[in-house]
């Protein structure tokens, strides 16, 4: 186990296909890294700061980036090397993964990422802040990405079949051509986000979630009538809603109101 806890290495530089295995970089400085191409097996960049890091190519088996800082970073065309064992991680829910995902993002602040054209099929990622963050092309199916808040981010073309963004805040997100086919939305916030060229759209899917008047749904689509609030305050009372703090869910909770600033009219209970 190589140990660089809160180690300072900012701009640090590594050749392609170099292997890093079994390494802590817990709450380490690695912003404005250029790690492209690089191998990290069972690795922790928990709490690190991995602002501007470059990690494009870069195969990544068994790593965690749980409360990392990732702002503007360029991850795109990431890789899962799956020939390892690796330690098992759990859903946002507490269900243990039945496959071993790519990666741990729960949490990370991901603003402004690039992950256009990644592989990151399973990856668990609740709560992560990921506003104006670029998909673009990315595999996300089976993604768990459960009270993501991630406005105005691009999703063109990204699969996101079978993803679980329950409580997510994608408003005035934009989905041209991604596949949604099984992807969840209860309770997701909807609002003026770009459905019209979505694949597999169901209404069924959507008829949980919140819209308003700017959310462009596909010809023929039904817009749900559904609130989300009193849903909201059980699971959060029940302790398995994973909010991330600043998410539309959360500021709608912790103000009392509804979608459009209404009072609830349920009490809700206090923190």
């Amino acid at each position: 186990m190589y140990n660089l806890v809160g180690a300072e290495l900012r701009g640090l530089t590594l050749p392609p296909t170099t292997l890093i295995k079994n390494a802590n970089f817990q709450q380490a400085n690695l912003a404005g890294a250029h790690l492209d191409g690089v191998r990290f097996r069972n690795t922790s960049f928990s709490a690190s700061n991995l602002e501007n890091v470059s990690l494009v190519g870069a195969r990544l088996s068994g790593v965690d980036f749980r409360g990392a800082k990732v702002i503007r970073a360029n991850l795109s065309a990431l890789i899962w090397n799956d020939d390892e064992e690796r330690p098992p991680l759990y859903h946002c829910d507490g269900r243990l993964a039945e496959a071993a995902p790519l990666t741990e993002l729960s949490y990370a602040d991901l603003r402004g990422a690039d992950f256009g054209g990644s592989h990151m099929r399973g990856v668990i990622a609740c709560g992560i802040a990921a506003d104006d963050a670029e998909f673009s092309g990315a595999d996300l199916s089976y993604a768990d990405l459960q009270s993501a808040s991630a406005p105005s981010a691009k999703f063109w073309g990204t699969d996101l079949s079978n993803a679980n963004l329950d409580y997510a805040d994608l408003r005035n997100g934009a989905f041209p051509g991604a596949d949604i086919k099984g992807a969840t939305f209860r309770c997701t916030d909807l609002r003026g986000a770009d459905l019209t060229e979505t694949r597999n759209l169901v209404d069924a899917q959507i008829a949980k979630a919140l819209i308003d008047d700017a959310t462009k749904l596909p010809h023929g689509a039904r817009r749900p009538d559904f609130d989300c609030i009193e849903t909201l305050e059980r699971e959060r009372d029940r302790g398995r809603l994973p909010l991330h703090r600043g998410s539309s869910a959360e500021q709608q909770l912790s103000k009392g109101t509804g979608p459009n600033d209404e009072p609830l009219s349920s009490g809700l209970v206090e923190r």
